[in-house]
């Protein structure tokens, strides 16, 4: 948000479909396509109420594997980011599959900002952008069970109005 009050071009990328994302297809191992739909839409939404371009690639949720690392950096290619934004692939107790893929795909991309880090070594005042960034998260209507459920039970320290982050130049 920060950067696009600055006039850059910000594109947030989409790698997984969404069909895994509940509870029960969670636990069924069972896809739901309109659960999928749904996190799509949610997703075009908030990057509308950002001001950020969004691009899907639609891989299958908790099924990314090795073609992973090709595709990102040919898309960052496509993009050319001067920064890339990343979940922190050292954060071993996260135990998210994807976003962790998605950390280890980038890494050696420079520069780029992990977030989810047990290791910060920039913190970020977003005062000027927090009540946006809470509008924006609720526009995930479909992932608050998850915010609800699983955030307080990690003990994890929430540091707003902070970003931090782990930077890699």
């Amino acid at each position: 948000m920060k950067h696009v009050r600055k006039g850059d071009e910000v594109v947030e990328i989409l790698v997984t479909d969404g069909q895994r994302g509940s509870l029960l297809s969670f636990l069924t191992k069972r896809p739901s396509q309109s659960l999928g739909e749904k996190r799509r839409e949610e997703a075009r939404r908030a990057a509308s109420f950002l001001g950020v371009k969004l691009k899907t690639l639609g891989l299958v949720d908790r099924g990314l594997d090795e073609n992973l690392g090709p595709l990102l950096l040919k898309v960052l290619k496509e993009e050319s980011p001067s920064l890339v934004y990343a979940p922190d692939p050292e954060f071993a107790s996260y135990h998210h599959p994807d976003h962790l893929a998605v950390g280890r795909s980038v890494s050696s991309f420079r520069p780029v900002r992990f977030y989810h880090t047990t290791k910060p070594n920039l913190r970020v005042d977003i005062k000027e952008v927090l009540d946006q960034k809470i509008k924006a998260v609720k526009i995930h209507r479909s992932q608050w069970w998850v915010w609800g459920l699983l955030f307080p039970l990690r003990g994890r320290k929430i540091s707003l109005p902070f970003e931090e982050f782990r930077e890699i130049k």
